[in-house]
């Protein structure tokens, strides 16, 4: 009895400590919160553990009843044995803060929170998209830091390809409107393709031959209507932007093509003149 008593006095005390040593952490409110439920669970189940063993005594095989329950509990509790050590992977150097805009496992969103266990994300729309807010919260266990996938935009050096496709008559000044594109393309995207570049070719080794280009690129190939079977030329433009701005600056280039589409048509055609007579 006296045991047992002692027991569940050093449980007290070590869950003041605890208690005292947590209150002087550097964790928000639902961090410490988590870590110290964490811990008094953990103290709870191994104060039951020494009681059950005062009572009864120590088991037979007691080495190898041990290893089998290490094993059971490593397997149930994978995940989330995965997930805490997600958490100092993300608290790294290359790991996501509050706010940023990431892509993890599949799911886009905004990083509201970071706890010890999970990553809660306000979700929103795919890269392809917008990128608006659906108004969902979405939970995930840190693990995908570990053995998941999970890409971080707010970060600097976060460029990538966009596009835009133009479709023109065939009978229209294809190479022109491509030629006017592309520059605007390539103006627009200067200041981006060249910090692209820099950080592209830095990151490659210095024994390389090939450099990474952050030019716009230009695309052209005939299109057919199945509807009216009329031949039509689609223009495409590739283009490296910085991840943040890149639906501003689609549409920025949509809207300077629909302006020379506009002004084409107020050109009118060259007049044949039939040569004077000798």
């Amino acid at each position: 009895m006296e045991a047992i008593l002692a027991v569940i006095l050093c449980m007290v005390l070590v869950d003041t400590l605890i208690r005292g040593l947590i209150s002087y952490s550097a964790f928000d409110r639902r961090q410490t919160q988590t870590l110290r439920t964490i811990l008094e669970v953990g103290l709870q189940v191994i104060g039951l553990l020494v009681i059950v063993l005062v009572i009864f005594g120590p088991p037979h095989q007691t080495a190898t009843i041990l290893g089998l329950l290490t094993a059971a509990l490593a397997i149930a509790l994978q995940e989330y044995i995965l997930a805490f050590f997600g958490w100092f992977s993300l608290a790294g150097k290359n790991g996501i803060s509050v706010g940023d805009m990431v892509e993890i496992n599949g799911v886009c969103g905004e990083v509201i929170e970071i706890g010890l266990m999970n990553t809660t994300l306000l979700e929103t729309t795919g890269l392809q998209e917008k990128g608006e807010p659906t108004g969902r919260r979405i939970s995930l266990l840190n693990s995908y830091a570990i053995h998941g996938t999970c890409f971080n935009f707010s970060g600097e050096g976060q460029w990538l390809w966009d596009e835009i496709t133009i479709t023109v008559p065939a009978d229209a000044d294809v190479y022109a409107i491509a030629k006017s594109v592309e520059d605007t393309a390539r103006n627009e995207t200067a200041d981006s393709a060249r910090h692209a570049e820099q950080e592209w070719n830095r990151s490659m080794p210095s024994t390389s031959l090939n450099r990474i280009s952050a030019a716009p690129i230009v695309m052209m190939r005939p299109s057919v209507s199945l509807v009216d079977l009329a031949t039509s030329i689609e223009i495409q433009v590739r283009y490296v932007t910085h991840a943040v701005g890149r639906y501003e600056l689609r549409d920025r280039l949509y809207k300077h093509v629909i302006q020379m589409l506009k002004d084409q048509e107020h050109i009118s055609p060259p007049q044949q003149t039939n040569p004077a007579p000798a």
